[in-house]
């Protein structure tokens, strides 16, 4: 739930939110914005649990976005320093002051999904899919599978595969609209956001999840399990093509 507060130290306001896993803090003057993770409960030992790959998760975000920064011109925020406080992983990246895809007026937003399908198709996934290795993961060193296949699967730790070839492709795997930032009034993108899956992976694990809001879309257990069987190495990227059909031009 997001709530405006006003720090003592400072002679203006910062916003400040929280979610399941992350805190949130905007502070629009310094042009910040903090991601923290959240520990949870604390189990029978004493200690603090996180979510699955918390920390990970952050530490890779951090990391993707100097690569994406360093080899591409998709747009991103900066990444300006990684710490841990008392205990949590924390990012500060450059603040955007832009609104997610799915929060625009009704009045722009198809105008917005439409400029975004355009510098996606155009512009992001063909430099992604140039960003190659023989790997498959994260930039941390971690499997970190999408999160729809984490919340659907069994199975939570993949080892790493490696190919003769480099056929992994970059992805950010999970572009959805509310991890696209646009300009309130125009409807154009600022900032892709919210890199904490990305990684090498075979090109069909980046779904065209743009194109609709998240409440729309449905768990598809025929493509979760063809991803299972993607990270276990048992299947290749070529047997699961027809997850790309509703993606045609980008298939690799």
């Amino acid at each position: 739930m997001q709530s405006l507060q006003t720090v003592p130290a400072l002679p203006y306001t910062v916003v400040k939110w929280e979610t399941y896993e992350r805190s949130y803090t905007v502070d629009p003057v310094r042009g910040e914005f903090r991601k923290t993770e959240i520990p949870h409960n604390v189990n029978i030992y004493g200690k603090q649990t996180r979510p699955w790959k918390s920390a990970a998760r952050m530490k890779n975000e951090f990391l993707t976005l100097q690569f994406i920064r360093q080899f591409t011109n998709i747009p991103v925020p900066k990444p300006i320093y990684m710490e841990e406080l008392d205990g949590a992983m924390s990012i500060v990246v450059e603040y955007i002051p832009g609104v997610p895809l799915d929060e625009l007026p009704d009045t722009i937003r198809a105008t917005a999904v439409e400029k975004a399908t355009r510098l996606i198709e155009d512009n992001v996934l063909p430099q992604l899919r140039k960003l190659t290795s023989r790997h498959n993961g994260s930039l941390s060193g971690e499997v970190i599978s999408p999160r729809r296949v984490q919340e659907e699967s069994t199975k939570q730790e993949w080892s790493r595969i490696e190919s003769l070839e480099p056929r992994f492709h970059f992805c950010h795997n999970d572009l959805a609209q509310h991890n696209i930032l646009c300009d309130p009034q125009s409807g154009e993108v600022l900032a892709i956001i919210d890199w904490e899956y990305a990684g090498y992976y075979e090109s069909v694990f980046e779904k065209p999840f743009w194109l609709h809001p998240f409440h729309e879309h449905s768990i598809d257990k025929e493509e979760i399990s063809k991803l299972e069987s993607l990270l276990s190495g048992t299947q290749s990227d070529r047997e699961c093509a027809v997850l790309q059909d509703d993606h045609p031009q980008h298939s690799t």
